[in-house]
């Protein structure tokens, strides 16, 4: 039941219906759901997030370094989240295709540090 109220915060963030369909990337919102449920794994994706975040400077490159540190991290710690995980991850990265795009194409914008 907590996960499944969890994966209905995240996807009503990211896909809310008065904003028709068109909300948040899900990253906060999912370490918001997996924190209270799995909250060693979430702090190691916190880290993954630092860690590729400062590295490259770009938001987006540490949200997906953030996802795979979580299933890993949920796999290794709290395997009783990692459903939850999968689902998740799995909404962030369809959030993040325009981002994946353009990463691929060298455009993406990097923050100042």
């Amino acid at each position: 039941l907590a996960s499944a109220v969890g994966l209905a915060a995240i996807l009503g963030h990211c896909f809310p219906v008065w904003l028709w369909f068109r909300g948040g990337k899900g990253v906060a919102t999912t370490a918001g759901a997996l924190g209270a449920l799995a909250p060693q794994a979430t702090g190691v994706a916190v880290g993954f997030w630092w860690i590729g975040y400062r590295l490259t400077g770009i938001s987006a490159v540490g949200s997906l370094v953030a996802c795979v540190g979580l299933l890993v991290a949920l796999w290794g710690l709290e395997p009783e989240g990692l459903r939850l995980g999968l689902a998740a991850v799995a909404v962030v990265i369809i959030r993040h295709r325009e981002n994946l795009q353009r990463l691929v194409e060298g455009t993406e914008n990097r923050s100042n540090l």
